[in-house]
């Protein structure tokens, strides 16, 4: 079998490029007849220059900044393109900093492909260009005009096993796919591979024996189903939660066959938890850009684990349709690439492309709630995979739910966010009294999972933290706070109760008697209230909170001593909890239960059956680890080999 795929590896980043061949023009092997005359030589016109040479600064506003350039010029060509200054995350800027540059100097065009996935950097990189172009005269028009369109060559590949999606489960199933010698070839539509996973705090769940393995079965249990939790959002099904945990002894011993080296990441009572150990440079590489490093060195790892083994990876290329026989089995994929379009038959079709959060339509759909949300999950899960699924014959699970958080994530002031995903708030349930809008509690702060039920209005899931200045002295944050405080929030600060509300637009009477309400649970534990309907409207349930006493209101001082102080926080989506129905090993099934043959699906494109009510952030990626683990080995089999102990 041949494939047509370049890759490059980067000292810490692995991008795989696909390049298309294209046929020369035969030779005319007729002899030319000879001139009947020689032609006068006319002299050549000297070209107009384009530039004024020298070198020239330019800025362009990024993600997270400004970036600044230096430009090279001689009279008729751009000869270099420097980075000087940025503030872009890490290892989403190296891809642009290694793409954009080169595509100018080589098209000598601004017109060139912005990196999937690294968008706002792009951009930002090729304005700084653009300014300092125009500094020396440039012709600015010819410089961003596209060249006339061609029609997408389209090639054939042909694998044992097509992994769509190089995410964390994506990147696990393909490097365990790999090891038991099935032929694998693994998509991406982004330039950057890892997913939502980069933005994670790279730890994951891994059992090393079966004591460990129970060890995780009974942390998860106590993590994913809550009795007490009074909207119903489903258990989980914890028979193959079990299966997956089992699963993760198996994928241990893959990261040690793989070299790749692990440390422990949990408590002494949690021997089950692990991160990718980090090389000194990359840690320093990435702590300069305030970046995240164990989510992101995790996936770089992985991902150069399975290019060691001799895996094909190709970058920029979306998967568009799956392809069936007349019997309905998936037999393959149509993509685009950045060159050229690709039909890929394969045996099996693993669907590894994450959730739904950045796709409308599917949203207004499935969980019509949640549209307009705010989310700092990867903008490859657009839902494409899912997609794709649906048109063949898959079906979505029942009870599907947005896993999320507080955030600073504030459209009344500008979205605060670090390295692309939207920064961490003071929020904090086991302290503040939490509102709405209005002032008025809705839910008890006995536990966060409330915060995805608060109030929807005008497209916010919008409320306040409200704390004093005792409450804030017992968690050391008093200090930081009052540096924080400016007009207009989001922090806010005020001598008095009364002033609080009048600051942050709260109907002063409500406010007021949420406060007296809060006290009262503070002091006694009994907490019972009522929601409107308004500010039910998510889900349509006439009450959010507990009733009777609770252990956790121990831990919370009444509002007592001022002054007193606010933080305005919007909901951010991590996750939807969802995706499409499938059996034990990933098969994508349809209505009446039968399994779409050669179709799998794996991770968040497929977790209804893993959640409950709630999950630490190192069970997210245990996820993904496992069920990619699990649907390899079917699929080993079905290729007729037998999978790697």
């Amino acid at each position: 079998m041949k494939r047509l795929l370049a890759l490059l590896l980067c000292v810490v980043m692995v991008v795989g490029l696909a390049a298309c061949s294209q046929e020369a023009e035969p030779a005319n092997e007729s002899p030319s007849p000879a001139p009947a005359e020689t032609p006068v030589e006319a002299e050549e016109e000297t070209p107009a220059a384009l530039y004024t040479p020298g070198t020239y600064t330019g800025t362009g506003g990024g993600n997270n900044g400004d970036i600044t350039v230096e430009v090279t010029l001689t009279e008729n060509e751009i000869t270099g393109i420097q980075v000087t200054s940025q503030h872009e995350t890490y290892y989403m800027f190296s891809y642009v900093d290694d793409e954009i540059p080169s595509a100018i100097l080589e098209g000598q065009t601004l017109a060139v492909d912005t990196v999937a996935g690294a968008t706002n950097s792009s951009r930002g990189l090729i304005a700084a260009v653009s300014n300092a172009l125009e500094q020396a005269g440039a012709d600015l028009d010819r410089l961003t005009q596209a060249p006339a369109g061609e029609e997408q060559e389209v090639q054939t590949l042909s694998a044992d096993a097509v992994v769509v999606g190089a995410g964390f489960a994506g990147l696990s199933a393909a490097n365990r796919l790999q090891q038991n010698g099935v032929d694998v070839l693994l998509i991406e539509q982004l330039d950057v591979i890892g997913g939502s996973a980069r933005f994670s705090g790279g730890s994951f769940m891994a059992a090393t024996s079966e004591e460990t393995a129970q060890q995780m079965k009974d942390f998860i249990e106590t993590r994913l189903y809550y009795g007490d939790f009074p909207v119903p959002e489903g258990a989980p099904d914890l028979e193959r939660i079990y299966a997956n945990v089992d699963a993760t002894q198996n994928a241990y011993n893959m990261f040690m066959d793989l070299g790749i080296e692990l440390v422990p990441a949990g408590t002494s009572d949690e021997e089950y938890v692990w991160n990718a150990t980090v090389p000194d440079y990359y840690q320093e590489a990435v702590e300069n850009s305030n970046a995240n490093t164990a989510g992101a060195w995790l996936v770089e790892r992985v991902a150069n684990a399975y290019l060691e083994q001799g895996g094909e990876l190709m970058t920029h290329v979306k998967a568009t349709s799956l392809i069936t026989d007349g019997a309905g089995a998936v037999t393959g994929v149509n993509a685009e690439g950045r060159d050229c379009d690709y039909v890929i038959e394969a045996d099996a079709v693993i669907l590894a492309t994450g959730s739904y959060t950045h796709n409308e339509e599917l949203l207004e759909e499935y969980l019509p709630e949640r549209a307009g949300d705010y989310f700092c999950t990867t903008v490859g899960a657009d839902g494409s995979g899912i997609q794709m699924a649906l048109d063949v014959g898959a079906v979505m699970t029942e009870d599907n739910y947005l896993n999320g958080g507080a955030r600073l994530a504030d459209p009344l002031m500008g979205f605060r966010t670090v390295n692309g995903a939207y920064s961490y708030s003071d929020a904090n349930s086991t302290l503040a009294m939490i509102v709405g809008r209005d002032g008025s509690r809705l839910a008890s702060e006995v536990d966060d999972r409330y915060f995805r039920y608060y109030s929807y209005e005008d497209g916010l899931d919008q409320f306040y933290c409200i704390y004093d200045t005792a409450q804030l002295e017992s968690a050391g944050l008093l200090e930081s706070f009052e540096e924080k405080v400016t007009d207009g929030g989001p922090y806010f600060k005020a001598d008095t109760l009364e002033e609080l509300a009048a600051l942050c637009g709260f109907d002063e009477e409500a406010f007021l008697t949420s406060v007296e309400q809060f006290n009262n649970y503070c002091e006694t534990g009994e907490d019972v209230f009522e929601l409107s309907e308004t500010s039910a409207s998510h889900t349509n349930i006439d009450q959010v909170g507990k009733t009777g006493t609770s252990s956790a209101s121990d831990e919370k001082l009444p509002l007592a001593q001022g002054p007193f102080y606010a933080t305005r926080l919007t909901f951010v989506g991590f996750d939807i909890i969802g995706g499409l129905k499938t059996g034990p090993q990933g098969q994508v099934l349809r209505a009446d239960g039968s399994a779409i043959d050669g179709l799998y699906a794996i991770g968040f494109t497929s977790s209804r059956n893993y959640m409950g009510s709630g999950a630490s952030h190192y069970y997210c990626l245990m996820l993904c680890l496992s069920s990619g683990m699990i649907t390899a080995d079917e699929v080993t089999v079905r290729s007729g080999l037998t999978a790697a102990e």
